[in-house]
């Protein structure tokens, strides 16, 4: 390896400087120039084999919080591996993943030890906690939001908010893939349960209630589903066209109030 075979160069350097410097020592019994000379030479090259030292000086940036994000993704990105990458992009899919004594009830990525990260558990929280594998696992039920918002009263979804996400940490859960900011266009949709409200602005109220509780209590929210994904028919090839006016108006404020006055740090 090249920066082994530096180092092992510059070491062989110093021990002849210092070999050099400890005879001049002996026989000038005192630090002559040459002396101070050899040692300064001897802290700059030890200097230089540290900084070169793929083992001795290899900082982990990604690790120190008061580095820049930047510098710490960047550190983090170098020290991985193709297959620690991909692992990382994919995770695990639909179901019940299980991750040591964690399980996913929906979605998760592993954790990696070698890099120090831990694995990654998303779960559903709209009308309760949903287990993995583990039927044991209960949650508690709370009213569905189409019935939560007819009572125009935030707070309250705050407080079941809260609730939720005190479960979902002692599940070891660490996403909401929630709330469901849709709206609801025909109250037969078959979602329609999952969302708020057809007005826009009670969907807003609602959102940064739900976001906030779940953040404050250690739980990252995330606000769904696509914007304009309001009918269940064929949602997945669906061709929703919606001119700017109607969508900044009806289907955006819901998303725009939990990133904006919620601080969302998923969508």
């Amino acid at each position: 390896m090249p920066g082994i075979n530096q180092n092992m160069e510059l070491l062989l350097t110093m021990q002849k400087c210092l070999s050099r410097f400890h005879q001049e020592s002996r026989l000038s019994r005192f630090m002559d120039f040459t002396s101070v000379w050899y040692f300064r030479m001897l802290l700059l090259m030890w200097s230089c084999m540290m900084a070169g030292s793929p083992v001795l000086c290899a900082r982990e940036i990604y690790k120190d919080p008061s580095a820049p994000p930047e510098a710490r993704v960047r550190d983090l990105i170098k020290r991985m591996s193709l297959e620690e990458k991909v692992e990382q992009l994919s995770g695990f899919g639909k179901g019940t993943s299980e991750f040591g004594d964690r399980e996913a009830s929906v979605f998760g990525t592993p954790g990696n030890k070698r890099l120090g990260i831990p694995a990654f558990i998303m779960g559903h929280a709209i009308t309760g906690v949903r287990s993995g594998r583990d039927k044991n696992i209960k949650g508690t039920y709370i009213m569905a939001p189409v019935g939560m918002a007819a009572s125009w009263d935030p707070q309250l979804c705050h407080r079941a908010s809260t609730a939720l996400a005190k479960e979902m940490v002692a599940y070891h859960q660490d996403l909401s893939l929630g709330t469901t900011l849709n709206i609801i266009r025909n109250p037969l949709g078959g979602r329609s349960w999952e969302c708020y409200s057809e007005d826009p602005y009670l969907t807003s109220r609602f959102a940064v209630a739900y976001v906030k509780a779940m953040q404050a209590n250690g739980v990252v929210a995330g606000p769904k589903h696509f914007v304009a994904n309001n009918q269940e028919t064929q949602r997945f090839d669906i061709n929703n066209v919606v001119d700017e006016r109607t969508l900044r108006e009806i289907y955006l404020p819901g998303f725009k109030a939990a990133v904006v006055e919620g601080g969302a740090l998923n969508i």
